[in-house]
């Protein structure tokens, strides 16, 4: 099922107001790529907001994510 997290960006500065997140999900977790079928599972790209220091996001059930934000340490 979809896992909503928070992560705190403190000590960040310049933060941006909206992020980046690429995913790689399946509802199945045998699917995979093929010759035949080269883009089966391929990353998708979407974007999120970013709150002050503090961004919430959900993440999709059986997936790999990355989120990206802009900032400075």
């Amino acid at each position: 099922s979809p896992r909503p997290v928070s992560l705190s960006l403190a000590g960040a500065k310049n933060v941006g107001k909206t992020g980046r997140a690429q995913v790689l999900a399946s509802a199945d977790l045998q699917t995979q790529n093929s010759l035949l079928e080269p883009k089966k599972l391929a990353p998708q790209a979407a974007t999120f907001p970013v709150k002050g220091t503090t961004l919430t996001y959900t993440l999709a059930p059986n997936s790999f994510t990355v989120l990206r934000v802009a900032g400075k340490r």
